[in-house]
């Protein structure tokens, strides 16, 4: 299908600017207990419809910075639940119905924005738009890697989440047939939904901050760095044992539910000297940090897009990671970073022994992250909605 990453203009669409602008509009999102790429989406489609409700299962107001304010947000039932923080897995076998409750009479166009498969769910009249901004298909339903199963109990994992899932499969795949349009973020996962929703679908790629990185300049050190959520489908321990045998520095920046297991492969490998966490730092810090590095190490061969990779360009680093996943479109290889095909620690340690910081320049790379602007993000949704609108 077509991808419009690159469209910035509304075309041959029935509206113009301003007029979408001024579409009743209604947004909806999975839930608002995190902080991430999802909602930094959400927050780009706030801004072009500042006066759209959003409909969510549940929000965390504390989870949020900045915070959320003035948004027009409407929980459902679950809202009501007692120690929703607490219990927030356990809530989440409500989340289905809860989002068929939602009513969108009067509304022009619903956009829903789902990466865990709630929020496309929602039943619209016939007379409303609704497109929906699909991020991934739910990971832990369609078998790819995820964070979400390492830590449950074997006995509920085994033999009671099973079952569960087979339903929860069949209302995922049921409910993509419930928007009028899906939108995809990647290519990738543009794919996934052609394989497991049997729908088309069009790539507009999901807005990353990067003007305001590309403004931060530093001279090159002797280090690389890997920033983000450390979780074990993550890979980060490939980049810690591969930095530890080409012996080079490494820097990383995060937290998640694998850092004690990372710091102790760290010690059991006896790598203190070339490891360095630094934990979760302000933005400032993490920009210098990544502005000074030879290299970002981008170690997932699955993620869906990776915003990460894209604030490193920005940041004038170049990447090393797999050729595999999201990240295909977005380093160019050999000119903003290396992809490398065996992926494998083995595949890391050779790219970052072979890796010659003078081949890149830090404003190409900045130049092609400044393709994925919060901009180019809104001409393209804009271009979409105003093509499909009316039809």
């Amino acid at each position: 299908m077509e991808n419009l990453k690159k469209t910035n203009s509304i075309g041959s669409g029935k509206l113009n600017v301003s007029n979408l602008k001024k579409l009743k509009v209604a947004l909806v999102d999975d839930f608002l207990t995190v902080d991430g790429g999802a909602q930094k989406v959400l927050r780009a489609m706030h801004e072009i419809w500042p006066d759209a409700p959003v409909y969510t299962t549940t929000y965390f107001p504390d989870k949020f910075h900045p915070k959320l304010e003035g948004w027009d947000i409407r929980q459902s039932f679950v809202s009501k639940f007692p120690f929703r923080e607490t219990f927030e897995n356990q809530y989440k076998l409500f989340y289905q119905l809860a989002m068929e409750q939602f009513k969108f009479d009067g509304y022009d166009l619903v956009i829903s924005s789902t990466y865990a498969g709630y929020a496309k769910g929602i039943i619209v009249p016939e007379s409303t738009l609704h497109l929906s901004y699909i991020h991934t298909v739910p990971r832990y339903l369609w078998k790819l890697p995820t964070q979400r199963h390492e830590k449950l109990n074997p006995i509920y994992k085994n033999i009671i989440l099973p079952p569960l899932e087979h339903f929860w499969r069949i209302w995922d795949r049921q409910t993509a047939d419930r928007p009028d349009y899906l939108i995809s973020n990647s290519n990738l996962v543009q794919s996934r939904v052609k394989k497991f929703y049997r729908r088309d679908s069009f790539v507009i790629y999901p807005p990353v901050e990067v003007d305001d990185l590309a403004k931060v300049s530093n001279s090159k050190e002797d280090y690389f760095v890997y920033f983000g959520r450390l979780e074990s489908y993550k890979k980060v321990h490939w980049a810690i044992k591969a930095c530890i045998r080409a012996r080079s520095k490494l820097k990383i920046i995060g937290d998640g539910t694998y850092l004690s297991e990372l710091e102790s492969l760290v010690t059991k490998m006896k790598g203190q000297k070339y490891v360095q966490f630094l934990g979760r730092t302000s933005d400032k810090v993490r920009n210098d940090v990544v502005s000074k590095a030879k290299a970002f190490i981008f170690p997932c061969p699955t993620e869906d897009f990776g915003i990460v990779p894209v604030e490193s360009m920005a940041l004038g680093t170049p990447v090393i990671a797999f050729k595999s996943g999201g990240v295909m479109e977005t380093v160019e290889n050999g000119k903003t970073g290396i992809l490398t095909s065996d992926i494998s620690v083995n595949g890391l340690v050779e790219a970052i022994e072979k890796f010659d910081a003078d081949k890149f320049r830090p404003e190409i790379c900045r130049k092609v992250a400044l393709s994925f602007s919060k901009e180019s993000f809104t001409n393209c949704l804009l271009n979409f909605v105003g093509s499909v609108y009316g039809k």
